[in-house]
């Protein structure tokens, strides 16, 4: 009888331990999680190849002035965004240091890449 007491008891975990697991598993998510959305997010930034290709076959003055305000209106709305993110940037939302550090850093980059991007699609709007 205590044999049998043993093996169906030997696999329980303490709550610590389930604890500590389940926050590893957390924290693993959340570094796949945010792994995931950089890659997504990198491939919003820059010329897409559809606005590659609108830009190689616009050739009548009509439609270069049409891509040309597209391509425009994209670069204004990557220098909101980027406003947006600094802002979001200089703001504190209370909590530990390091977060509010990352936090900033974070806000920071993602305010250069729209800065960056809102660049390109005026030099490409330029172009034309």
């Amino acid at each position: 009888m205590h044999i049998i007491y043993f093996f169906a008891f030997k696999n329980k975990r303490s709550d610590k331990t389930v604890k500590k697991i389940k926050s590893q598993r957390f924290k693993m998510l959340k570094r796949i999680l945010y792994f995931i959305g950089l890659i997504s997010f990198s491939s919003i930034l820059a010329l897409e190849p559809i606005e590659k290709l609108l830009i190689e076959k616009a050739v009548l003055p009509e439609q270069k002035k049409a891509v040309k305000a597209y391509l425009l209106k994209i670069a204004e709305d990557h220098r909101q965004m980027a406003q947006k993110y600094k802002e979001m940037a200089s703001t504190k939302k209370g909590g530990k240091h390091k977060y509010d550090q990352k936090h900033r850093k974070d806000m920071q980059s993602l305010s250069q890449k729209f800065e960056k991007d809102a660049e390109v699609y005026e030099k490409a709007a330029e172009k034309l």
